[in-house]
Parts: structure tokens; C-alpha cells; sequence
């Protein structure tokens, strides 16, 4: 069985495999290519694509407040080196961190929710493969299709009515400065569930990055939202993205989290480069720069590593390529928020007074580890466009040339249990 979403819906493709108690493998695939398959025993969806894409189990368990991410860290390098022959989740239950079942009720959260919003699908393609159960997989989870039907259909009509006053996942909700609560004691009673969503409204955080934020769903998320602009509590603001950020005019030090100094531990590198680790070397083409952390390194090569790519062909405004990717970064990993783009730079100066001020201390321990997160996937995500504008070769000496420039420049005063070798990704490891 296949077709198109535009004639069949994908409401009604579950519900005639339900009614059949089918068995078998049902790919969607959107306008854009991505495709998600969902495993089907009897009726019953039991596994999805989505849920064996690397390290996605990890990432929702710290989106959730249910797993700290240097145990993450930990669990990942150990599963990489060690036990390469078991899933994360057995690693993570077998050393007691945390229990099946609490793994069990995440993934079924999180494959309910995208189920919901492939229902909104109005075009793209799908195809049902009957096959035996034994081929399937792992049953990682146990859904009835036709509780999913209804409270699909009932989301997809709220859906309507919520993305009248949330248009999308970039706008910024704002509290309303000026609310007297001596006005509003009856619009000022709030569930659990709206005090947390509350609390991470900051007039800065987009919306992608209250969800996180909050360890909710994302309809969940919205819904409160929305219902908090209808009462008069909370206001949308869009991002103007013709603008640049209007804070004053900083340093390449400043910019970068770096801070100039006379002299300075080198090397030669991207390891030396963020350890401060390596052969000494004089070198009198620019100032040493001294970084409290991996953090400010990695800032100062995002910094740099903008500068080296090329205008796109199209001859579009490129000014906001680094604003637009860290946004997508810090929503993901909401606790790197202390860094910011300044004028079309990374700034992580105030991400680096806290970790000098606590040393390095468990005080600010999540902070780090989510902003290195986000640096590191930034890092990627501008060499991968380099790649798509100037190709492989081009890109990869495009950012040697720059590792080599930085390296000996650079030292790090805390860079405890950081394996950058282990921890950048493939494809720059490739080109480094």
C-alpha cells in the first residue's frame, strides 16, 4: 500500500492499519525528503526511526530533567570504547541511573508527539511494507492507534486555534511588565504545569527553547502559552530578522571569550588548541589569547571559522547566518544561553566570568555542558555550509589553515574531562 498524503491522510492510512491489524513497516516522507518509519505489530505501533537516530534517547533525557548531561558524556564515551554492543538505555539501566520503565514512558511521549505532528501533513508521500513481526526490531514501545487517532484529531483542531496566536517556533514570548496582580487574583491562579512553562519565559528564549526549557511537549508548551496571551499575562514578539543585535561594538578578544595576553602555552592543532597542550612556538603574527575554557576557544574558531566562508551564489544577505544557527543551537541546549551574537560574533564573555567565578564548580556544570554541546554542533554546522559553497577540499584547508593559526594563539585554563578528539564531529575530524 502507498500513495500520496494529499489524497490520503495519514490519520486515515493508521486507522485502516488498525482495522486490519497489519503488521509491517509504514514509511512517511515529507515535502522536503526527511522520512520517518514506523514499526507495526498487529495494529500496534511498537518502534520508529526516530527513536534509534544517534544519541536521541540521551538528548530527551536531558531535555527532560531526567539525566544530567555529564553522566550522558560519560555513559556515550563508555558505550563508545567499551560496551559498543549495547544500546544506551541497557547501559543506562544496567548501572542504575535510571529504570526501563522511566525509558520506556519518555520514548512513548516523544513518539506520540511526532506522530501529532506528521498529522498536520497536508502533501508528501507514504508507503506500508507488510512483514513478518520477527523483522521489526525491538518493541521499544506499545501504541494503539486508535486513542492516537483521537487525540490527533482533537490537537490538530486546538493546533488552528493556537497558530493564530503563535505563528511559529522562532517568536519570543514576553511577561507583560505591566500586570498588577491587586487587578488580576483571578487570572493569576496557575497549575503546575503553568508555572513551569512560566518560569522560563524570559523576553529572550524563543519558544523552541521554552519547550526544552520546561521538559514538556511541545503542544503542551503552546497551548499554555497561548492561553496565558489570551490572558493578558504573556505577549509574542517576532524576530525581526532584517536586524542585527545592537550591542556595542566589542574586541575580536572580547567577541571570541578570549582575553589578550603577553604570554601564553602553545601548540600546534585542534586538541592543543583547547587544552592549552603542546610544543612551544613563537609566533608574531597576532596577540596570544588566554581562555577560561574549551568554550571560549571554541567561540573564538566559530568566530574565525565565519569569516572563511564564502557569500552564497544567490547574493543573499548573509549577516545573519551565525545568529540564525546559534538560535537553532541554544533552543536545543537552552542552558548555553549566557553566550550571545554580538554584531555578528559569538560573545561568550559572560559564559566565562561564571566558570572563572565558581571555578569550574558544579555550580555551573550544566552551563558548561551545554554550551560546549552547542558550540560543537555550530562548529559542524558552518563547516558543512562551507562545504555546500565551496566544496570538500576547499572547506577542509579553509579550516586547517585556520586550526593551525589558532592553535599556538590559544591556551585553556579548565578543561577538565575533555577529550576533543573524542568529541568533534566527523566531518571536521576529517578535514583537521
Amino acid at each position: 500500500m502507498q500513495g500520496n498524503l494529499k489524497q490520503i491522510q495519514l490519520p486515515e492510512v493508521l486507522q485502516f492499519i488498525s482495522m486490519g491489524k497489519s503488521t509491517g513497516l509504514l514509511t512517511i516522507r515529507d515535502p522536503k525528503g526527511n522520512e520517518i518509519t514506523l514499526m507495526i505489530a498487529s495494529g500496534r505501533i511498537i518502534n520508529s526511526s526516530a527513536l534509534d537516530r544517534r544519541r536521541r534517547l540521551g538528548e530527551l533525557l536531558v531535555q527532560r530533567g531526567i539525566l544530567k548531561r555529564s553522566v550522558l558524556s560519560q555513559i556515550l564515551t563508555l558505550q563508545r570504547t567499551i560496551e559498543s554492543d549495547k544500546r544506551l538505555g541497557q547501559i543506562l539501566v544496567e548501572r542504575d541511573y535510571i529504570q526501563e520503565s522511566t525509558i520506556r514512558e519518555v520514548l512513548h511521549l516523544q513518539l506520540e508527539e511526532e506522530i501529532w505532528n506528521l498529522f498536520g501533513l497536508d502533501s508528501g508521500e507514504f508507503k506500508f511494507d507488510h512483514c513478518e513481526e520477527s523483522k521489526l526490531g525491538e518493541a521499544l514501545v506499545h501504541i494503539e492507534i486508535d486513542p492516537l487517532l483521537i487525540e490527533g484529531t482533537r490537537r490538530q483542531d486546538e493546533w488552528r486555534k493556537i497558530s493564530r496566536t503563535i505563528p511559529g517556533d522562532r517568536v519570543i514570548p514576553t511577561l507583560k511588565g505591566n500586570v498588577r496582580i491587586s487587578d488580576r487574583k483571578d487570572k493569576l491562579r496557575f497549575s503546575p504545569s503553568e508555572w513551569k512553562v512560566l518560569a522560563q519565559i524570559n523576553g529572550r528564549t524563543s519558544i523552541k527553547g521554552v519547550v526544552n526549557r520546561a521538559s514538556m511537549g511541545r503542544f503542551e508548551v503552546y497551548r499554555i502559552v497561548a492561553e496565558l496571551v489570551d490572558r493578558g499575562l504573556v505577549t509574542i514578539r517576532e524576530v525581526d530578522r532584517n536586524s542585527v543585535e545592537s550591542a556595542p561594538m566589542l574586541s575580536a578578544a572580547q567577541t571570541s571569550g578570549a582575553h589578550p595576553m603577553t604570554t601564553a602555552k602553545t601548540g600546534g592543532g585542534l586538541f592543543s588548541m583547547l587544552t592549552g597542550s603542546g610544543p612551544s612556538r613563537r609566533d608574531d603574527r597576532a596577540e596570544k589569547l588566554a581562555c577560561v575554557s574549551p568554550i571560549g576557544a571554541l567561540s573564538h574558531l566559530v568566530n574565525r571559522q565565519v569569516e572563511t566562508i564564502p557569500p552564497p551564489r544567490s547574493g543573499e544577505n548573509d549577516s545573519r547566518l551565525l545568529a540564525d544557527i546559534w538560535a537553532d543551537q541554544a533552543s536545543i541546549y537552552t542552558k548555553a544561553d549566557l553566550i550571545k551574537v554580538d554584531r555578528g560574533a559569538l560573545n561568550a564573555d559572560l559564559a566565562e566570568s561564571y566558570l572563572r567565578l565558581f571555578e569550574f564548580g558544579e555550580a555551573v556544570q550544566d552551563c558548561y555542558e551545554d554550551s560546549l554541546e552547542a558550540l560543537i554542533h555550530t562548529v559542524d554546522a558552518l563547516y558543512r555550509i562551507s562545504v555546500a559553497r565551496q566544496g570538500d577540499k576547499a572547506a577542509a584547508r579553509a579550516i586547517k589553515e585556520l586550526l593551525d593559526d589558532l592553535a599556538p594563539r590559544i591556551t585553556v585554563t579548565y578543561a577538565r574531562e575533555f577529550k576533543i578528539e573524542e568529541r568533534i564531529p566527523a566531518t571536521l575530524k576529517i578535514a583537521a
